[in-house]
């Protein structure tokens, strides 16, 4: 088995030598250098492992490049020095002479290829390799390089006949040969032959660089063709054992099983242990240093994944002094960076928590050892760690309710150092969390083109996390427009790219259920809502802020229909330490927060308990102004707009509603909004035309734009398929019409309004006792 010398090597040789013999003025050594280059760097992704597993590749870029010999191309020149150097002389041969071309000489004291250069070094090693290999690995080696040849024998013996009879005649029974060569059915034998040690390695090392940055599994093919090779190697190499071992590891906690991915972390480091131990034996003091704190670095990142969270800072302290020890600053960096965001998770609980160093001030405490990790990874020209931190301490300045042009400042920074040092890994997440900061800010078109371009530019590179978390944002703001078949379609599409990450599945699955739970709120389906969020409230464990955030909204609003002491009960409630919107000082998100706090002023304005309410509703619009939060500004301005209407005050309430409107209108996921602003009006203009009741022209304009405002509540209504709005808009309407006695109208509305009621059997419809909905029943 070779450790360095594989089919494709040998033909690399071939193409490398073609590159050196070709004059500097010709047309094709520009080509040659090229694809000399694209064989010879360093691949960056595992699929193109498989780059150099076809001869194809090698020949297919020169066949429109003419060749000296009548009727042939540079395709045949080069297929007729690939079977030229088809036997052990001629490959013998053929690496002494480059072997010389990297040599300087008295005759020649320049040699015509650096040795220093990736060229140089590519040579250099095959000689050596070659000299090393014993004679039966060289038969072998040998013969897995006439499979790899198999697909170009037909075009040999078509354009160079001498060529294919030289060679059928060194191998001895040449009929036999002939036979073999063209009645084969072209497959290419994958055998241990076809691969050497070192490729495999490669292969390994990409395929866990794939996991590692991409977040996914390895393909389901490159894993088949992975295990292959291992078993046809045997396993022989104790790196190689180790690299299958840490490979399988990664997979095994994408797939969530615990216990196979805290086994294959001791193998590797078991194997990694033999690796050095053979290192030190041959290499009189070990080239191959161990890292120990990288075990238990994996080992903590591995306990907190699975919520083991005890575990996880043990082997985190146990890793910071081991990296101290072993003055591994790289390491103790990231370790202590780990540290502050497992006690920023889990700070709140009581039998685990993380102890902060200033117990007094969490918040500074926390802006201080960002600070202390930012300065060292500018010192150590980590700009990995620099990015993460800048987006830690935008997180935090949100968390702790502060300034949130700051925060937009720490990630524009962020995003600056990943262009600038080429961070594709932190591009996403840079991305999504200033999506969502500009869904916080009201911006939500900007949000959504955010998304849109994550999607687009970091699709294929980006983590896959990130890009789970840009779809089902995406999906979200559909369904809150009342897309909810586009919606469906984009999970469907994240349950197809997540398969075998079991965590990104439960995501997928969770919005998902989030997204019917929305339409069978709006749609009035009341058993369906209820089974749903049960589901919902069983996988609010996981942890995600995000769905926590979506459930706890839509919680305070479907049970209200039903019971408004139970929607009363949930918005009052107190958070629980495993929200991750609740912070270590004991408060939610402010964000979080002032939408609850305006849940419960609306639920008990609608009890009867307005003039109680308007003060919540004032608090919390003061401080969603103070914190740029527009879309809960809106809310608290149009709950006081209601609060307003309920204490006889039309004319404030209108006002107030006209100087929402422009900002609400702009506001392309908040049609629901929308709705409720024209409904409110609506019933604005019915009372302002109610105090004037003495002049009828002043009665039947008020009553004329109230229908004009009732009638775009129900068409935002029905674009998102509400029904209960609809049925109360309609029923409202014809109220309306029979204050003016339009017979054709009423008609018309009353029979849109049976059409509703029949796919609205027992909805309880809101706020429509006040009008006659039995007798259109």
């Amino acid at each position: 088995m070779a450790r360095f010398l594989a089919p494709h090597k040998i033909c690399l040789l071939v193409l490398v030598e073609a590159y050196l013999d070709a004059p500097p003025n010709a047309s094709h050594t520009a080509l040659l250098l090229d694809n000399v280059a694209a064989h010879l760097l360093p691949k960056s992704s595992p699929r193109d492992s498989e780059a150099s597993a076809s001869i194809s590749l090698f020949c297919s870029p020169f066949k429109d490049i003419p060749s000296e010999r009548p009727g042939c191309t540079f395709h045949d020149d080069f297929v007729n020095a690939l079977w030229q150097a088809g036997s052990l002389d001629a490959l013998h041969t053929l690496i002494n002479r480059l072997h010389l071309a990297v040599t300087s000489n008295a005759e020649l004291a320049q040699p015509r290829c650096s040795p220093g250069s990736p060229l140089g070094q590519f040579i250099r090693r095959s000689s050596v390799e070659w000299t090393r290999l014993p004679f039966d690995d060289s038969i072998s080696l040998l013969q897995a390089y006439h499979q790899f040849l198999h697909p170009t024998w037909e075009a040999l013996t078509r354009r160079s006949p001498d060529t294919a009879r030289a060679f059928l005649q060194a191998q001895g029974d040449g009929a036999a040969s002939a036979a073999t060569l063209s009645f084969s059915d072209g497959q290419i034998v994958q055998d241990a032959a076809l691969v050497s040690t070192g490729d495999l390695q490669a292969a390994l090392g990409r395929s866990i660089d794939f996991l590692q940055r991409r977040g996914m599994r390895v393909p389901q093919a490159l894993k088949s063709r992975l295990r292959t090779w291992l078993t046809q190697h045997g396993s022989q190499e104790a790196g190689t054992s180790s690299m299958q071992h840490f490979m399988s590891f990664f997979e095994a906690w994408r797939a969530n099983q615990y216990s196979r991915a805290l086994e294959n972390l001791h193998r590797y480091f078991d194997y990694s242990i033999a690796n050095k131990s053979a290192a030190e034996s041959t290499d009189a003091g070990g080239s191959v240093k161990l890292y120990y704190q990288y075990a238990l670095l994996h080992l903590s990142v591995l306990h907190a994944d699975f919520e083991h969270w005890t575990e996880s800072q043990a082997a985190m302290e146990e890793c910071i002094a081991t990296a101290r020890e072993n003055q591994d600053s790289e390491c103790l960096t990231f370790a202590l960076s780990w540290t502050l965001y497992l006690r920023q998770v889990n700070a709140t609980r009581s039998s685990t928590s993380l102890p902060s160093r200033d117990k007094g001030s969490h918040g500074q405490s926390s802006h201080g050892e960002l600070a202390f990790l930012k300065q060292r990874g500018k010192d150590s020209r980590q700009w990995s760690l620099v990015s993460s931190t800048l987006l830690e301490e935008a997180k935090l300045e949100l968390r702790n309710g502060g300034v949130t042009p700051k925060a937009f400042e720490h990630l524009y920074q962020a995003a600056h150092l990943n262009i600038q040092h080429g961070n594709t890994s932190l591009m996403c997440a840079d991305a999504v969390f200033l999506a969502g900061l500009y869904d916080r800010i009201g911006q939500t078109h900007t949000a959504s083109r955010h998304c849109r371009a994550i999607l687009a530019v970091l699709g294929d590179h980006g983590n896959l996390r990130d890009v789970v978390r840009a779809k089902c944002r995406l999906a979200y703001g559909l369904a809150l427009r009342g897309l909810y078949d586009e919606a469906r379609d984009l999970i469907n599409d994240i349950m197809v790219r997540t398969v075998g990450s079991l965590k990104l599945q439960q995501r997928a699955e969770a919005f998902a259920r989030l997204i019917a739970l929305l339409r069978a709120t709006r749609e009035g389906d009341a058993e369906s809502a209820i089974a749903l969020h049960r589901i919902l409230v069983s996988m609010q464990d996981c942890g995600d802020p995000e769905l926590s955030h979506h459930l706890d909204t839509l919680t305070a609003v479907f049970p209200r229909e039903a019971d408004s002491n139970v929607a009363f009960a949930h918005v009052t409630r107190k958070p629980s330490p495993s929200n991750r919107f609740f912070t270590s000082t004991g408060d939610t998100d402010i964000a979080h927060r002032l939408q609850l706090m305006v849940k419960k002023a609306s639920i008990c304005a609608q009890a009867g308990h307005a003039e109680q309410t308007i003060s919540i509703a004032m608090r919390a619009a003061a401080a969603a102004e103070r914190s740029l939060l527009m879309p809960v500004l809106l809310e608290a301005v149009l709950l006081v707009a209601r609060i307003l209407i309920a204490l006889g005050e039309f004319e404030g309430a209108l006002q107030l509603c006209q100087a929402s409107m422009a900002r609400t209108m702009q506001m392309t996921g908040t049609s629901e909004m929308c709705a409720s602003l024209f409904a409110v009006c609506m019933e604005a203009y019915v009372g302002i035309g109610g105090q004037q009741a003495g002049n009828s022209k002043a009665v039947t304009s008020a009553i004329r734009t109230s229908l004009s405002h009732c009638e775009r509540a129900y068409e935002a209504s029905a674009t998102l398929k509400d029904r209960a709005v609809q049925i109360r808009m309609l029923v409202a309407k014809m109220a309306l019409l029979r204050e003016i006695a339009d017979t054709a109208a009423i008609i018309d509305t009353r029979a849109r309004l049976q059409e509703l009621l029949k796919h609205a059997s027992g909805l309880k419809v809101h706020a429509a006792s006040d009008y006659d909905i039995d007798q259109v029943r």
